[in-house]
């Protein structure tokens, strides 16, 4: 089956010609053959009625069959095109990087040099781009080269690639004459590929250099610098040139023999020249300088010096030549030419463009002002060294640079990258690099020249740019709504989203046109003539507002009906007409169900016994609230939307209210037990329970109210009465052991101290059993008075809380070897018995839970009574637990502690963390209630 599919390739048309093959066989012999076989007309009519739905039984299965086939064959090409866009795509990157980014002229055409494709560089010199080419079907060849002649010539060069390179000019957009040098490359499927580069520069170059060399040539020939040749010793003027003549007013005969003195201002100037070049001429046999000179009619000028030491074969100094050229233009040019310096310096800091120079063997640089400003280091520290320089190109960046440098030195090549580096200050900069390497005569590299332009915000928008592009296209394939474009005056399909067709249920390949489209979409005649002139007289209004239809009923392809919302978007100046369509026919069945839901609900929220309100959790305003909170609080309905949840609440709860708020609003419910205020300023117990809920297309949530006040007060009771009734189990316990057990070990022990003199005649054995044994009935009379004061501290009764604690930290400190420390703020409380009771024991449960399972060497408990409330700290330094292990404890000492607090109506708080140490506090308010 799998071979079958590979070779039969089905499309819609090959269906539709199978199909109708099928049909015409099938009626051409099947209406014969029933006609041979029944003559009867009754008979036939019946067999023909039999024979339409075989053939409609057995067309559909092959058609179900065909069209399978078809599915399989279309997944396996989707596989396949998705494999090529890949490759395509990986294609697409190198072409964009070969044909749009590098800096010559390609071309890509046909044989027939009718088709043409260009690069960004042709469209940069010449001025055609593809679109436009394409749009108003130029003829590239006429186009840049007009004349038949010159064009016959290309083409015979088209024609034959791989003949090196030619050049000829090429007629720009603009009407201008550029000369480019081509060369042509046929690929493999006879496609060629022109390379093509802009000689205007290079051609203007050689001009300048040719220039230069004649304009040399003529300074040199018209060298109006002086030459004199002097004999080492006197100084005495042994020859000079034509221009010595005119530039001192001397003949050349009153020149030869005399002293150079004659040349100078005075004698002492004379002699501050010898000696200023001296000790030069001697180190290096030459030196240069700048003197005022004096000319035979008496005038001065400004000269410029370069005296030169000659040496005969022997090494010894045979002449001196002296270079003296009239400098007074120059000081006025030097003048001239820092100005210009200067407008350079400032034109480099307008481009943001440094330039660089850099001496491979010494690892010199030199910085122009602008790049100190570039990479914001010091001036004054000067240029930075190539190492420093490295650091500032991080990472690839860095390699890269390095590896352009190396290029240069190495190789001699020039490099034009773009690079990231990171300033003396910190911060993060594009530049673009060029370098080029300078040779000498032998073909060294000598010398690296080269700019750098901060480039940063260029780059930033091209950053910005190209995430724009990639949004909009991410965004236009995303969209939740379908959106097309076609051209006003055709109606043809130029772009159709995924969800365009999705939500139309036909695909692109059928909505090509408008025509189409309403065709396949509205396929009800009367209706889609309806729709057609509603939508055409809307958009011949050329009203954007009145381009815009609701539910609208569509057909799909598989016949579903759905309802859709469309608006058009004309761009008449574009030719474009931007069509958007929203699927709402979920949203209007939903509409109808929350319609029915609501009421529903509503009923359910009105009519229940127990309070019920909806609030906005982010501002906690009630929004709506039933009879039975009117009820139960005492407020009106208005009161109630006019209040907050924070109105309802004692002080005291509000923040923990806010923050209960923000800690459960993900939570899909909440159940919570709080307290509540009536209308009355009454004081109730609630347990809410909360769960969002959408309501007028928002999200708030709905709380039901369960009112446990009476439950609260029992469960109070009950706790009162269990503890009451355990300290008088605990009183009447201490006291039978105190008074009972206690008192018989005290007389047993007494009856065994009066034999004790008799000992002596006991045997020895008997003696250590008698001692031994007299030993643990001490032990056991010590042991039976601490129970009995553990179970009821008589310190409480007789001098309060405070000293009962401090009983309690010295029988600790003599039994253990940690260090107590017991801090309090008022010595007598005056507390009621249950209540003193009721914190000793929570001090004396968390201190031995400490002393037992800490491990800890310092235990420190804090008593603070504050003016309506006592707060409690017990902390020890042991090896602590973590916050889940602690609260999952469910031992009976916790759960008798929070008992106690809750009987206290005090909060309860534990912060410990592994080897950290535990911190237990607890703070009991309304302290005036505690009171005696």
């Amino acid at each position: 089956m799998a071979n079958n599919d590979q070779i039969i390739t089905l499309s819609p048309l090959n269906i539709t010609i199978i199909y109708l093959v099928v049909a015409g066989l099938w009626i051409a012999f099947t209406d014969q053959l029933l006609e041979s076989l029944a003559s009867d007309t009754h008979t036939l009519s019946i067999l023909q009625t039999y024979k339409g739905w075989f053939y409609v039984i057995i067309t559909a299965l092959g058609l179900f069959w065909l069209l399978k086939l078809h599915e399989r064959q279309t997944l396996a090409s989707k596989n396949e095109l998705l494999k090529l866009v890949e490759e395509l795509k990986t294609e697409k990157e190198l072409n964009d990087i070969l044909f749009e980014r590098i800096p010559v002229l390609i071309t890509i055409y046909d044989p027939d040099l009718e088709a043409f494709e260009v690069n960004k560089e042709f469209e940069k010199v010449i001025g055609w781009s593809n679109e436009e080419i394409e749009q108003k079907s130029i003829n590239l060849m006429e186009a840049c080269y007009p004349d038949k002649e010159i064009r016959e010539k290309v083409v015979d060069f088209m024609n034959s690639p791989g003949v090196g390179w030619k050049e000829f000019n090429i007629t720009t957009k603009s009407r201008e004459e550029i000369p480019i040098s081509w060369t042509n490359v046929r690929l493999t499927d006879d496609t060629s590929v022109g390379i093509g580069i802009d000689m205007s520069e290079i051609k203007a170059s050689q001009a300048k250099i040719r220039e230069s060399q004649k304009l040399l040539r003529k300074i040199f020939e018209s060298l109006k610098s002086s030459l004199i040749i002097l004999d080492y010793e006197s100084r005495t003027i042994i020859n000079c040139n034509k221009s010595t003549e005119e530039l001192f007013g001397y003949t050349k005969e009153e020149l030869e023999g005399n002293s150079t003195r004659i040349l100078h201002v005075s004698k002492e100037k004379f002699e501050e020249f010898n000696e200023m070049g001296a000790a030069e001429l001697e180190e290096k046999g030459f030196f240069q300088t700048e003197f005022v000179m004096q000319r035979k009619d008496g005038s001065t000028f400004y000269s410029g010096h370069t005296v030169t030491l000659v040496y005969d074969e022997e090494g010894e100094v045979d002449k001196v030549v002296s270079l003296v050229r009239d400098i007074t233009d120059q000081k006025k040019n030097e003048l001239e030419l820092k100005r210009r310096q200067e407008r350079l310096i400032r034109s480099q800091k307008i481009g943001q463009i440094g330039d660089w120079e850099f001496n491979p063997k010494t690892e010199k640089i030199n910085w122009s002002p602008t790049m100190f400003e570039i990479f914001e280091r010091d001036s004054k520290l000067g240029p930075p060294s190539y190492e420093e320089i490295q650091t500032n190109y991080y990472g690839a960046y860095s390699k890269k640079h390095n590896k352009a440098i190396e290029a240069a030195i190495e190789k001699k090549e020039s490099s034009d990258i773009d690079l990231r580096l990171k300033t003396d200050k910190g911060n993060k900069k594009f530049v673009r690099a060029k370098i080029i390497s300078k040779e000498n005569d032998k073909g060294e590299v000598i010398k690296l020249l080269g700019i750098v332009q901060d480039i940063t915000d260029r780059k930033n928008s091209e950053q910005k740019l190209k995430q724009r592009n990639t949004f909009i296209e991410t965004t236009l394939e995303n969209l939740p709504i379908g959106v097309a474009v076609n051209t006003i005056d055709d109606g043809q399909v130029t772009l159709m989203n995924k969800r365009f067709c999705q939500i139309y249920g036909w695909p692109r390949e059928i909505l090509k046109d408008v025509d189409s489209f309403f065709e396949h979409v509205y396929p009800e005649e009367d209706y889609r003539s309806r729709i057609r002139q509603q939508v055409m007289k809307d958009m011949e209004s050329g009203d954007p507002e009145a381009m815009e239809w609701s539910n609208i009923s569509i057909t799909t392809q598989d016949g579903e009906t759905k309802i859709v919302n469309n608006k058009a978007i004309p761009l008449y100046e574009q030719n474009l007409m931007i069509s958007t369509v929203i699927d709402v026919t979920q949203q209007k069945k939903l509409e109808q169900r929350l319609r029915e839901s609501e009421e529903k609900y509503r009923h359910i929220f009105e009519k229940n016994p127990q309070p019920m309100w909806i609030y906005n959790p982010d501002t906690l305003e009630f929004v709506e609230v039933n009879q039975a909170a009117i009820k139960h609080y005492g407020y009106s309905e208005k009161e109630f939307l006019n209040m907050t949840l924070a109105d309802i609440r004692p002080p005291e709860d509000i923040e923990k209210l806010k923050n209960a708020v923000d800690k459960h609003w993900s939570k899909k419910t909440y159940t919570g037990e709080w307290r509540h205020l009536t209308k009355d300023e009454s004081l109730i117990h609630v347990e809410v329970t909360a769960t969002n809920v959408q309501y007028k297309d928002k999200t708030y949530r709905l709380a039901l109210i369960h009112d446990i006040t009476e439950q609260k007060h029992m469960q109070q009771k009950i706790i009162d009465s269990v503890i009451e009734g355990e300290n008088q189990e605990r009183k009447r316990i201490a006291h039978e052991l105190h008074d009972g057990l206690g008192q018989y070990l005290v007389a047993a022990s007494m009856n065994f101290e009066s034999v004790k003199s008799d000992i002596d005649k006991l045997p020895q054995k008997r003696q250590n059993q008698l001692n031994t044994g007299l030993s643990l009935l001490k032990n056991a009379v010590s042991e039976t008075r601490s129970i009995a004061y553990n179970l009821m501290p008589k310190a409480i009764a007789d001098y309060g809380l405070i000293t009962a604690v401090k009983n309690l930290v010295q029988n600790l400190q003599k039994s253990t070897d940690i260090a107590f420390h017991f801090d309090y703020n008022k010595e007598e409380l005056n507390l009621k018995d249950q209540a003193e009771i009721n914190i000793f024991r929570i001090i004396q449960e968390l201190v031995s839970n400490a002393v037992r399972h800490a491990d800890c060497s310092t235990i420190s408990i804090e008593l603070q009574v504050n003016r309506n409330s006592i707060k409690l700290i017990v902390e020890d330094d042991g090896r602590g637990v973590q916050l889940e292990e602690e609260h999952s404890n469910k031992g009976l000492g916790l759960r008798s502690i929070k008992t106690r607090v809750s009987n206290l109506q005090g909060t309860f708080d534990i912060n410990s963390q592994p080897g950290k140490g535990m911190t237990t506090t607890i703070t009991i308010p309304h302290l005036q209630s505690l009171l005696k």
